[in-house]
């Protein structure tokens, strides 16, 4: 496999192991630089993806309870090589290569709070001037209500906006990142599949993914693994308020049966880089004949379907070159309809023998129908 990549006539290597340093170093100068086409002189990020990016530091999540508490801070300047990052004691950066100098390393902050928001005002002061014009990803209650003290040069902008356009082009040592995220994941799940087989359970799936993925140097787990057991039917599933399958379901201690169908879904993080995985799994080595009388169904369905395309396309041309081009525009807008809507059904001869307006779609230009 090669590690290079071709963009705009020029060769990019990319590492097998990325260089974190540098990383942050060229990920940083891209952020400042959207900063600046952004006319942007400070963000306040409370996001974990928007911290991750621009600090590089990594932590622990934490469960929906707690993770809008307790969470990581970043404010950048545009003037500042390194951003200042608020981390909460649950969290840690200890590395041999710190992401932060010491002197841009702070405390927690609880800005879903007011008295968090009210600690945290005359430190946002000392960092960023008076007629800074400040972006934010994310505006708590407690900062909505403190906003005149927050920002007194008026209300921030989007901060999404700007890291959104620093994040539209990889970097290498993020692009080797992406790459390591995707191959922990591809192994991981390799070993899971070899464990699957009747008398399983749900969590003991759960269970190899999240140490193997580990082992193989995953950073975090970014949800829980889904391992859903697919009903034969809609009305054999969980009741929903919409009627339809009820997705995700979290896994339980139970029992997968020979012939079961899967529905997979998982995404660890590799140094803040994710990677997602989603695969249809069969327990045990033979589809059951009801699975396999549905996988001839489907098929045969994608066949029709495609022969539908196919004379759906050459019925199009000829009525163009007919001279009737807004009929076979019609037409082929219909069984576009019908298609997406789950209807097979030759509507070409059925709309050529219905009776046409000849006036229709034309105002006072008595438009007709060539034979």
């Amino acid at each position: 496999m090669t590690n290079s990549l071709t963009a705009r006539g020029s060769i990019i290597d990319i590492p097998g192991e990325p260089d974190f340093a540098r990383m942050r170093a060229e990920t940083g100068a891209r952020l400042r630089s959207a900063m600046a086409d952004h006319g942007v002189d400070a963000l306040i990020l409370l996001m974990n993806g928007y911290v991750g990016y621009a600090t590089g530091a990594i932590w622990p999540l934490l469960d929906a309870g707690l993770s809008h508490v307790e969470r990581p801070v970043a404010v950048v300047l545009a003037d500042d090589e390194h951003p200042h990052l608020f981390m909460p004691f649950r969290g840690s950066v200890e590395s041999p290569d710190p992401p932060v100098p010491d002197d841009h390393l702070h405390g927690p902050v609880y800005l879903e709070f007011d008295q968090g928001v009210k600690d945290f005002a005359p430190v946002l002061a000392d960092l960023i001037p008076r007629d800074a014009n400040v972006a934010v990803d994310e505006l708590t209650g407690a900062m909505r209500r403190s906003a005149a003290t927050l920002f007194p040069s008026g209300p921030p902008t989007d901060a999404a906006i700007v890291v959104g356009a620093a994040q539209l082009v990889k970097t290498r040592d993020e692009i080797s990142c992406l790459r390591r995220a995707c191959r922990i994941t591809e192994q991981a799940m390799a070993d899971v599949q070899d464990a699957l087989a009747p008398g399983v359970r749900q969590i003991d799936l759960s269970a190899k993914l999240v140490r193997r993925a580990f082992e193989l140097g995953a950073t975090t787990n970014m949800l829980e693994a889904i391992w859903q057991v697919m009903p034969s039917s809609r009305e054999a599933g969980v009741w929903t308020t919409h009627g339809d399958l009820a997705l995700p379901l979290l896994p339980t201690a139970r029992e997968l049966a020979a012939g079961d169908v899967l529905w997979t879904d998982i995404s660890i993080s590799y140094a803040g880089y994710c990677s997602d995985f989603g695969r249809t799994w069969l327990v045990g080595d033979q589809p059951s004949p009801r699975l396999r009388q549905t996988e001839r169904g489907r098929v045969r369905g994608e066949h029709h379907i495609a022969g539908q395309r196919q004379s759906r396309a050459a019925r199009h041309r000829r009525a163009i070159d007919g001279g009737d081009q807004r009929l076979g525009e019609a037409e082929h807008r219909l069984e576009q309809i019908a298609v997406c809507g789950g209807v097979v059904m030759p509507l070409g001869e059925s709309i050529r023998r219905l009776a046409r307006v000849e006036h229709f779609g034309q105002v006072h230009s008595g438009a007709e129908r060539r034979a």
